[in-house]
């Protein structure tokens, strides 16, 4: 028994909706994939900040051995975690404090100091809990920040790499809150493709 033409013509437009639904899911996918990193990275550099200008504070009044209080009560009230604050050999050299060597043994601190540039380390969205994004943000010298003229306390030429800052962010509310809306979308859009 042949299929008439309007038969043929409707499979086609059904399958070829199908197929483009298909797609706008695995595009929209992605989308909520690279806004929750987005959402992650500004609330990184939201917290380098903070640890950056509260340092500049106790080394100010001279109170280099509040650090570990301070990284302490940091962790305490967000999602911030294994919280190290690591510092040039130039720093270390010129306020007499420890070498921190082992720090450098791991390629992304190398990295980091070497290229100037942050670093993310992203998990999967899609691995069970306890999902982390570990965040590495370099300290650079410089008179331009808003906030302080590093060039002032630190024996450095512009540019030069002070120290840097690597925590991690627990990611499992961020995950759970882009697949709560990813679902409903998708949810959304497989309910138009089947009711046409």
């Amino acid at each position: 028994m042949k299929r008439s033409i309007k038969t043929i013509t409707l499979i086609r437009i059904l399958a070829t909706a199908s197929i483009a639904v298909f797609l706008l899911i695995i595009l929209i996918g992605w989308n909520f994939r690279q806004l929750t990193f987005s959402e992650m990275e500004d609330k990184a550099r939201t917290v380098a900040d903070f640890v950056e200008i509260t340092l500049i504070t106790h080394m100010r009044a001279g109170t280099h051995e509040e650090k570990e209080i301070f990284k302490d009560n940091i962790e305490k009230i967000s999602d911030v975690n294994n919280l190290r604050i690591i510092r040039a050999e130039s720093v270390s050299k010129q306020f007499n404090l420890p070498l921190e060597k082992e720090s450098f043994n791991d390629p992304v601190i190398q990295n980091v100091f070497n290229t100037k540039q942050s670093h993310f380390t992203y998990p999967s969205l899609f691995a069970n809990k306890g999902n982390a994004l570990r965040v590495t943000i370099p300290y650079i010298a410089s008179k331009k920040r808003s906030y302080v003229n590093c060039l002032q306390c630190h024996n450095v030429p512009s540019g030069t790499v002070l120290g840097a800052i690597d925590f991690t962010i627990n990611i499992d509310e961020y995950k759970a809150n882009s697949l709560h809306y990813l679902y409903i979308i998708i949810g959304m859009l497989l309910l138009t493709d089947l009711t046409q």
